[in-house]
């Protein structure tokens, strides 16, 4: 009897966190960088009955929300010949996934993300089987702890459905990739090859800047590149 009254209160606990998670308001502030995203939008960067035209759509929620820290288990691995992430459960916009720490190099590599124009943010778990797509669920943000550590945070743009492979825009925040590759995502807007955002027709880069997902060094270099 005891055991049982036990499981049963657990079972109400676990649904009052999860009511809690989908009522939360969660807003995304990378203080550190500056970036201003105060306009209240979820990003939908394709919208997936634009046939084969890039199309661009903001819609009303969030992308300047504060998130909260993540719920264990809600994302898992799926290794093979293409490694990625997919959503253990139903996950809303706004949700903190995955944050890691890992140190601030001078080169990039295959697996580091952009921290400014000559830094770069070397981490080694899970977050980089987080797959590219150029119409994505997903987005970054990336701190700088210290001089020589810093952050990574994946974080979603809109609901995500159990099962839904996790993705994010590489070109929202590499300047020029060290090794660019052919994209095959299907999303309406796909670009073809993913090289970096210096890479991009400028349509494309300014339907990027409208997202309100592009980070910091790569807001920073295409306006040095403009100057």
């Amino acid at each position: 009897m005891q055991s049982q009254k036990m499981l049963s209160i657990a079972r109400t606990v676990s649904s009052c966190q999860m009511s809690r998670l989908q009522r939360s308001v969660r807003r995304v502030h990378d203080a550190s960088h500056g970036i201003h995203r105060s306009q209240e939008r979820l990003i939908s960067m394709c919208s997936t009955g634009a046939g084969n035209q890039a199309v661009f759509t903001r819609s009303p929620s969030a992308v300047s929300f504060m998130m909260k820290s993540s719920v264990p288990g809600m994302v898992k691995v799926f290794e093979g010949e293409n490694n990625h992430l997919k959503a253990s459960c139903d996950v809303p916009a706004g949700t903190q996934l995955l944050r890691e720490v890992g140190e601030i190099v001078d080169a990039p590599t295959r697996y580091t993300f952009q921290v400014d124009a000559v830094k770069h943010l070397d981490v080694q778990g899970i977050i980089q089987f987080a797959n590219h797509c150029c119409g994505p669920n997903c987005a970054v943000t990336i701190n700088v702890l210290n001089g020589r550590k810093g952050e990574i945070i994946l974080h979603t743009l809109r609901d995500v459905g159990a099962d839904e492979e996790l993705t994010w825009n590489y070109n929202t925040n590499e300047w020029d990739m060290s090794d660019g590759f052919g994209c095959f995502c299907r999303a309406p807007c796909c670009v073809g090859n993913v090289q970096g955002f210096k890479h991009l027709d400028l349509a494309v880069q300014k339907g990027l800047r409208e997202t309100g997902t592009l980070r910091p060094p790569v807001m920073q270099q295409w306006h040095a590149r403009a100057d």
